[in-house]
């Protein structure tokens, strides 16, 4: 029985340690692709093949939205301050 509580313990310290591991490597990820004059603020995806994006560039925000994954056309919206 002390095997089992055991056993059943260590599956859940690898389980919650598989968790935290991914939750920090998946915030790393969008860091290593920084621009120096672009900025991503947020991104949402709204269905299967679209796709929207606020980015500063500069001292404006843009909006940019991208309908097809295959072959990616931004259209762009600018708002500045």
């Amino acid at each position: 029985m002390l095997r089992v509580i055991g056993t059943f313990i260590a599956a859940a310290l690898i389980i919650y340690a598989s968790y935290l591991a991914s939750k920090y490597i998946g915030k790393g990820l969008g860091r290593g692709t920084g621009s120096r004059y672009m900025r991503l603020i947020d991104q949402i995806t709204l269905g299967q093949d679209r796709h929207m994006a606020i980015v500063q560039i500069g001292c404006s925000w843009a909006s940019l939205r991208d309908r097809s994954t295959s072959c990616p056309r931004f259209r762009m919206r600018n708002y500045s301050h």
